[in-house]
């Protein structure tokens, strides 16, 4: 058995809740919330004018993850961030990770010092410096190294971390930190280990209280270095209470790039002779042009299409498989997904109607759909009519898929029971059965189409009108709206131009 990305990291977490070891995943497309529990949440930590940051599209260079691409990230302001309120929720060993790029890497204190630093981490509330920084030389400004900091009166130094000026202005790195109860810590950087473990044998980085908070990319200015931060773009931020595995790292950063090199669309309506839209999500920076293939040959030249929002209308109901062809630099990379083409709602009110003035026809339009609306607005299945006119209702199925039918009502003249012409040329049967044997299947009247206005209204035994028959040519089989009546006796008036020449009782019997 496969499974995706998606179901292997909820598996991964239900299994480590199961061992007492959480995780809070905050995606930061659309909130500050985490997955696993919407109680949690991410704080705002504002600048000193007030100004936070704001969701958006993030253009992501190739040379992230071999592809360029769009992604949904957090944009945080210059000297701004985020913070998490660890309340015991970490210990002594952690997993911290997030996706993160720094949009400006220059000296800012220039007159004081040579270097300067943006904080990516901080781990005290106290705000003594003690985290992940990148360090900025004048010399080489665009470019930064990862530090461990900590002040020289907080009893350490400096320790650098992984390879020199690593860090630019352009990419995207997913900075993993991982941390056990013996103090080892160590980094990684695109799910690959980051310089050599480095023993924190005085738990600097790690919280010593329940409450203390983690603070990532705003620091606290002090009387001298007020511009410590920069803006910059995060997504992705995940916090367990546990130390990962090199394994486990390593696939978060595959599944990082999987999410980002898959092509992101959105379906509207899927139902039969109606227009499926394709709507790309991806910015169109990520390609250079696209073809669909919408897996429908009966289509002729409209099974393709160049346009980026596409468009079908697919030939009938069934499944589909979608092929999307995007180029970049003439490399072509294809997506096929299958898609459903649900069938059109039948709907059947039957044939026009006559009753007589004063009766109530009911309209049915039967239980088998989720929304109704009459003519009138009325929202229920059947539709009791009383007056003459066009009836009509709308029927939606679970599928969000509509149709319709109408009908017409229409009064009869009145029956004149004592102005009957004394007909001999016609002979109806009493009986007939329509099992289907060829004998004696259809009501075959005698003559009836000597009678061109002729018409037939039959009623059940307790006088409700069930079927009508107009310029009858011996083809009926008991039958109302395509279905059989029941085995019984009913009774029928024959008219013609309104004149009642007939009537009777016939027994239906299979």
């Amino acid at each position: 058995m496969k499974f995706t990305y998606a179901q292997l990291f909820l598996l991964l977490i239900m299994n480590c809740r199961a061992l007492g070891q959480e995780v809070y995943q905050f995606p930061l497309i659309d909130g500050l919330r985490a997955v696993e529990d919407e109680t949690i949440s991410l704080k705002v930590e504002p600048n000193d004018s007030g100004g936070t940051g704001a969701f958006g599209l993030l253009n992501v260079a190739p040379s992230t993850c071999n592809s360029t691409s769009t992604t949904s990230a957090y944009f945080f302001e210059d000297m701004a961030g985020l913070s998490f309120s660890n309340n015991g929720f970490i210990d002594c060993a952690y997993s911290i990770q997030f996706t993160f790029r720094i949009n400006e890497l220059n000296i800012r204190n220039a007159s004081i010092l040579n270097y300067d630093w943006v904080q990516l981490l901080e781990f005290r509330n106290d705000r003594q410096d003690r985290g992940l920084y990148l360090i900025i030389d004048r010399a080489t400004q665009g470019q930064a190294t990862l530090n461990f900091w900590q002040l020289a009166d907080d009893g350490g130094t400096s320790v650098r971390v992984g390879t020199p000026l690593f860090f630019n202005t352009t990419d995207l790195y997913q900075l993993t930190l991982v941390r056990n109860c013996s103090g080892t810590t160590r980094v990684f950087i695109n799910g690959t280990p980051f310089g050599a473990p480095y023993l924190d044998s005085n738990s600097v980085y790690a919280p010593t209280s329940p409450t203390d908070v983690l603070y990532f990319f705003r620091d606290m200015p002090d009387e001298v270095y007020n511009e410590e931060a920069s803006p910059g773009w995060v997504k992705n931020m995940v916090i367990a209470s546990y130390e990962w595995s090199d394994e486990e790292i390593s696939n978060r950063w595959d599944a990082f790039c999987k999410q980002l090199n898959d092509l992101q669309y959105k379906i509207l309506n899927t139902c039969q002779n109606e227009e499926t839209q394709f709507d790309i999500m991806n910015s169109t920076s990520s390609f250079d042009s696209l073809i669909w293939n919408f897996g429908d040959p009966a289509s002729g030249n409209n099974n393709t299409s160049t346009e980026i929002d596409a468009s079908h209308i697919f030939s009938n109901a069934g499944n589909y498989d979608i092929t999307v062809t995007r180029y970049f630099r003439d490399v072509p990379t294809s997506t096929v997904f299958n898609i459903t083409i649900n069938p059109f709602p039948i709907i059947d009110l039957g044939p026009d109607l006559e009753i007589n003035s004063g009766e109530t026809a009911t309209l049915d339009a039967t239980s088998a759909f989720v929304f109704y609306e009459w003519q009138d607005g009325s929202k229920f299945s059947t539709y009791d009519a009383h007056k003459e006119g066009q009836y009509w209702v709308q029927v939606t199925d679970g599928n969000g898929c509509t149709s319709n039918d109408s009908v017409s009502l229409k009064f009869s003249e009145p029956l004149d029971l004592d102005d009957r012409s004394e007909v001999f040329d016609l002979f109806v049967p009493n009986t007939i059965t329509p099992n289907g044997d060829g004998i004696n299947d259809y009501w075959v009247i005698e003559n009836i189409q000597l009678y061109e206005a002729n018409r037939i209204r039959i009623y059940d035994r307790q006088g409700n009108f069930v079927h009508q028959l107009i310029d009858y040519s011996n083809n009926w089989q008991g039958t109302t709206s395509n279905e059989m009546l029941s085995n019984g006796v009913y009774f029928y008036f024959i008219t013609d131009h309104g004149k009642l020449i007939h009537q009777g009782s016939l027994t239906i019997l299979r």
